[in-house]
């Protein structure tokens, strides 16, 4: 090898399109997650939490962070489009660090999205053993469990 020639320090950036496209892939499950914790997790969450009798207790902020998840994802969306818009058309900079910053924010949506369905499930499992001893048929209620 000559000495006289040295390696690039920094490697060419990536094409726009072929970053977002795995971006995008990599964000799938974690959108496919949160639509199905929103149309059917929560809904389910909320139906536990008010059978259990759990609306007024310290852990009503697991169901308020939830109702707060689901309405809040488009917003969350929208605002993460605009600011990659930004960036690119706006940002000199932007070609050098749209790999790291797209990993970044992949990596924010997908644990964003494990923590709460996570926070379902945990305000789920808070709300069983309440659903479990209380009898559902008021025939029941003077009757001892087995």
């Amino acid at each position: 090898m000559n000495p006289s020639i040295h390696p690039p320090l920094l490697r060419s950036p990536e094409p726009p399109l072929r970053a977002y496209v795995s971006s995008v892939i990599l964000l799938l499950p974690a959108f496919a997650s949160w639509i199905f914790a929103s149309l059917f997790l929560q809904a389910r969450l909320e139906m536990i939490w008010q059978r259990a009798g759990l609306a007024h207790s310290r852990a009503q902020w697991l169901i308020s962070f939830s109702d707060g998840c689901r309405r809040s994802f488009w917003f969350i969306v929208a605002g993460a489009v605009l600011l990659l818009l930004f960036m690119e058309l706006r940002v000199r900079l932007w070609p050098r660090y749209r790999r790291v910053a797209l990993l970044l924010a992949t990596v924010t949506l997908n644990a964003a999205a494990f923590i709460w369905v996570l926070t379902i499930a945990t305000a789920a499992l808070l709300a069983t053993p309440i659903l479990i001893e209380r009898p559902t048929d008021p025939a029941q209620a003077g009757k001892a469990l087995p």
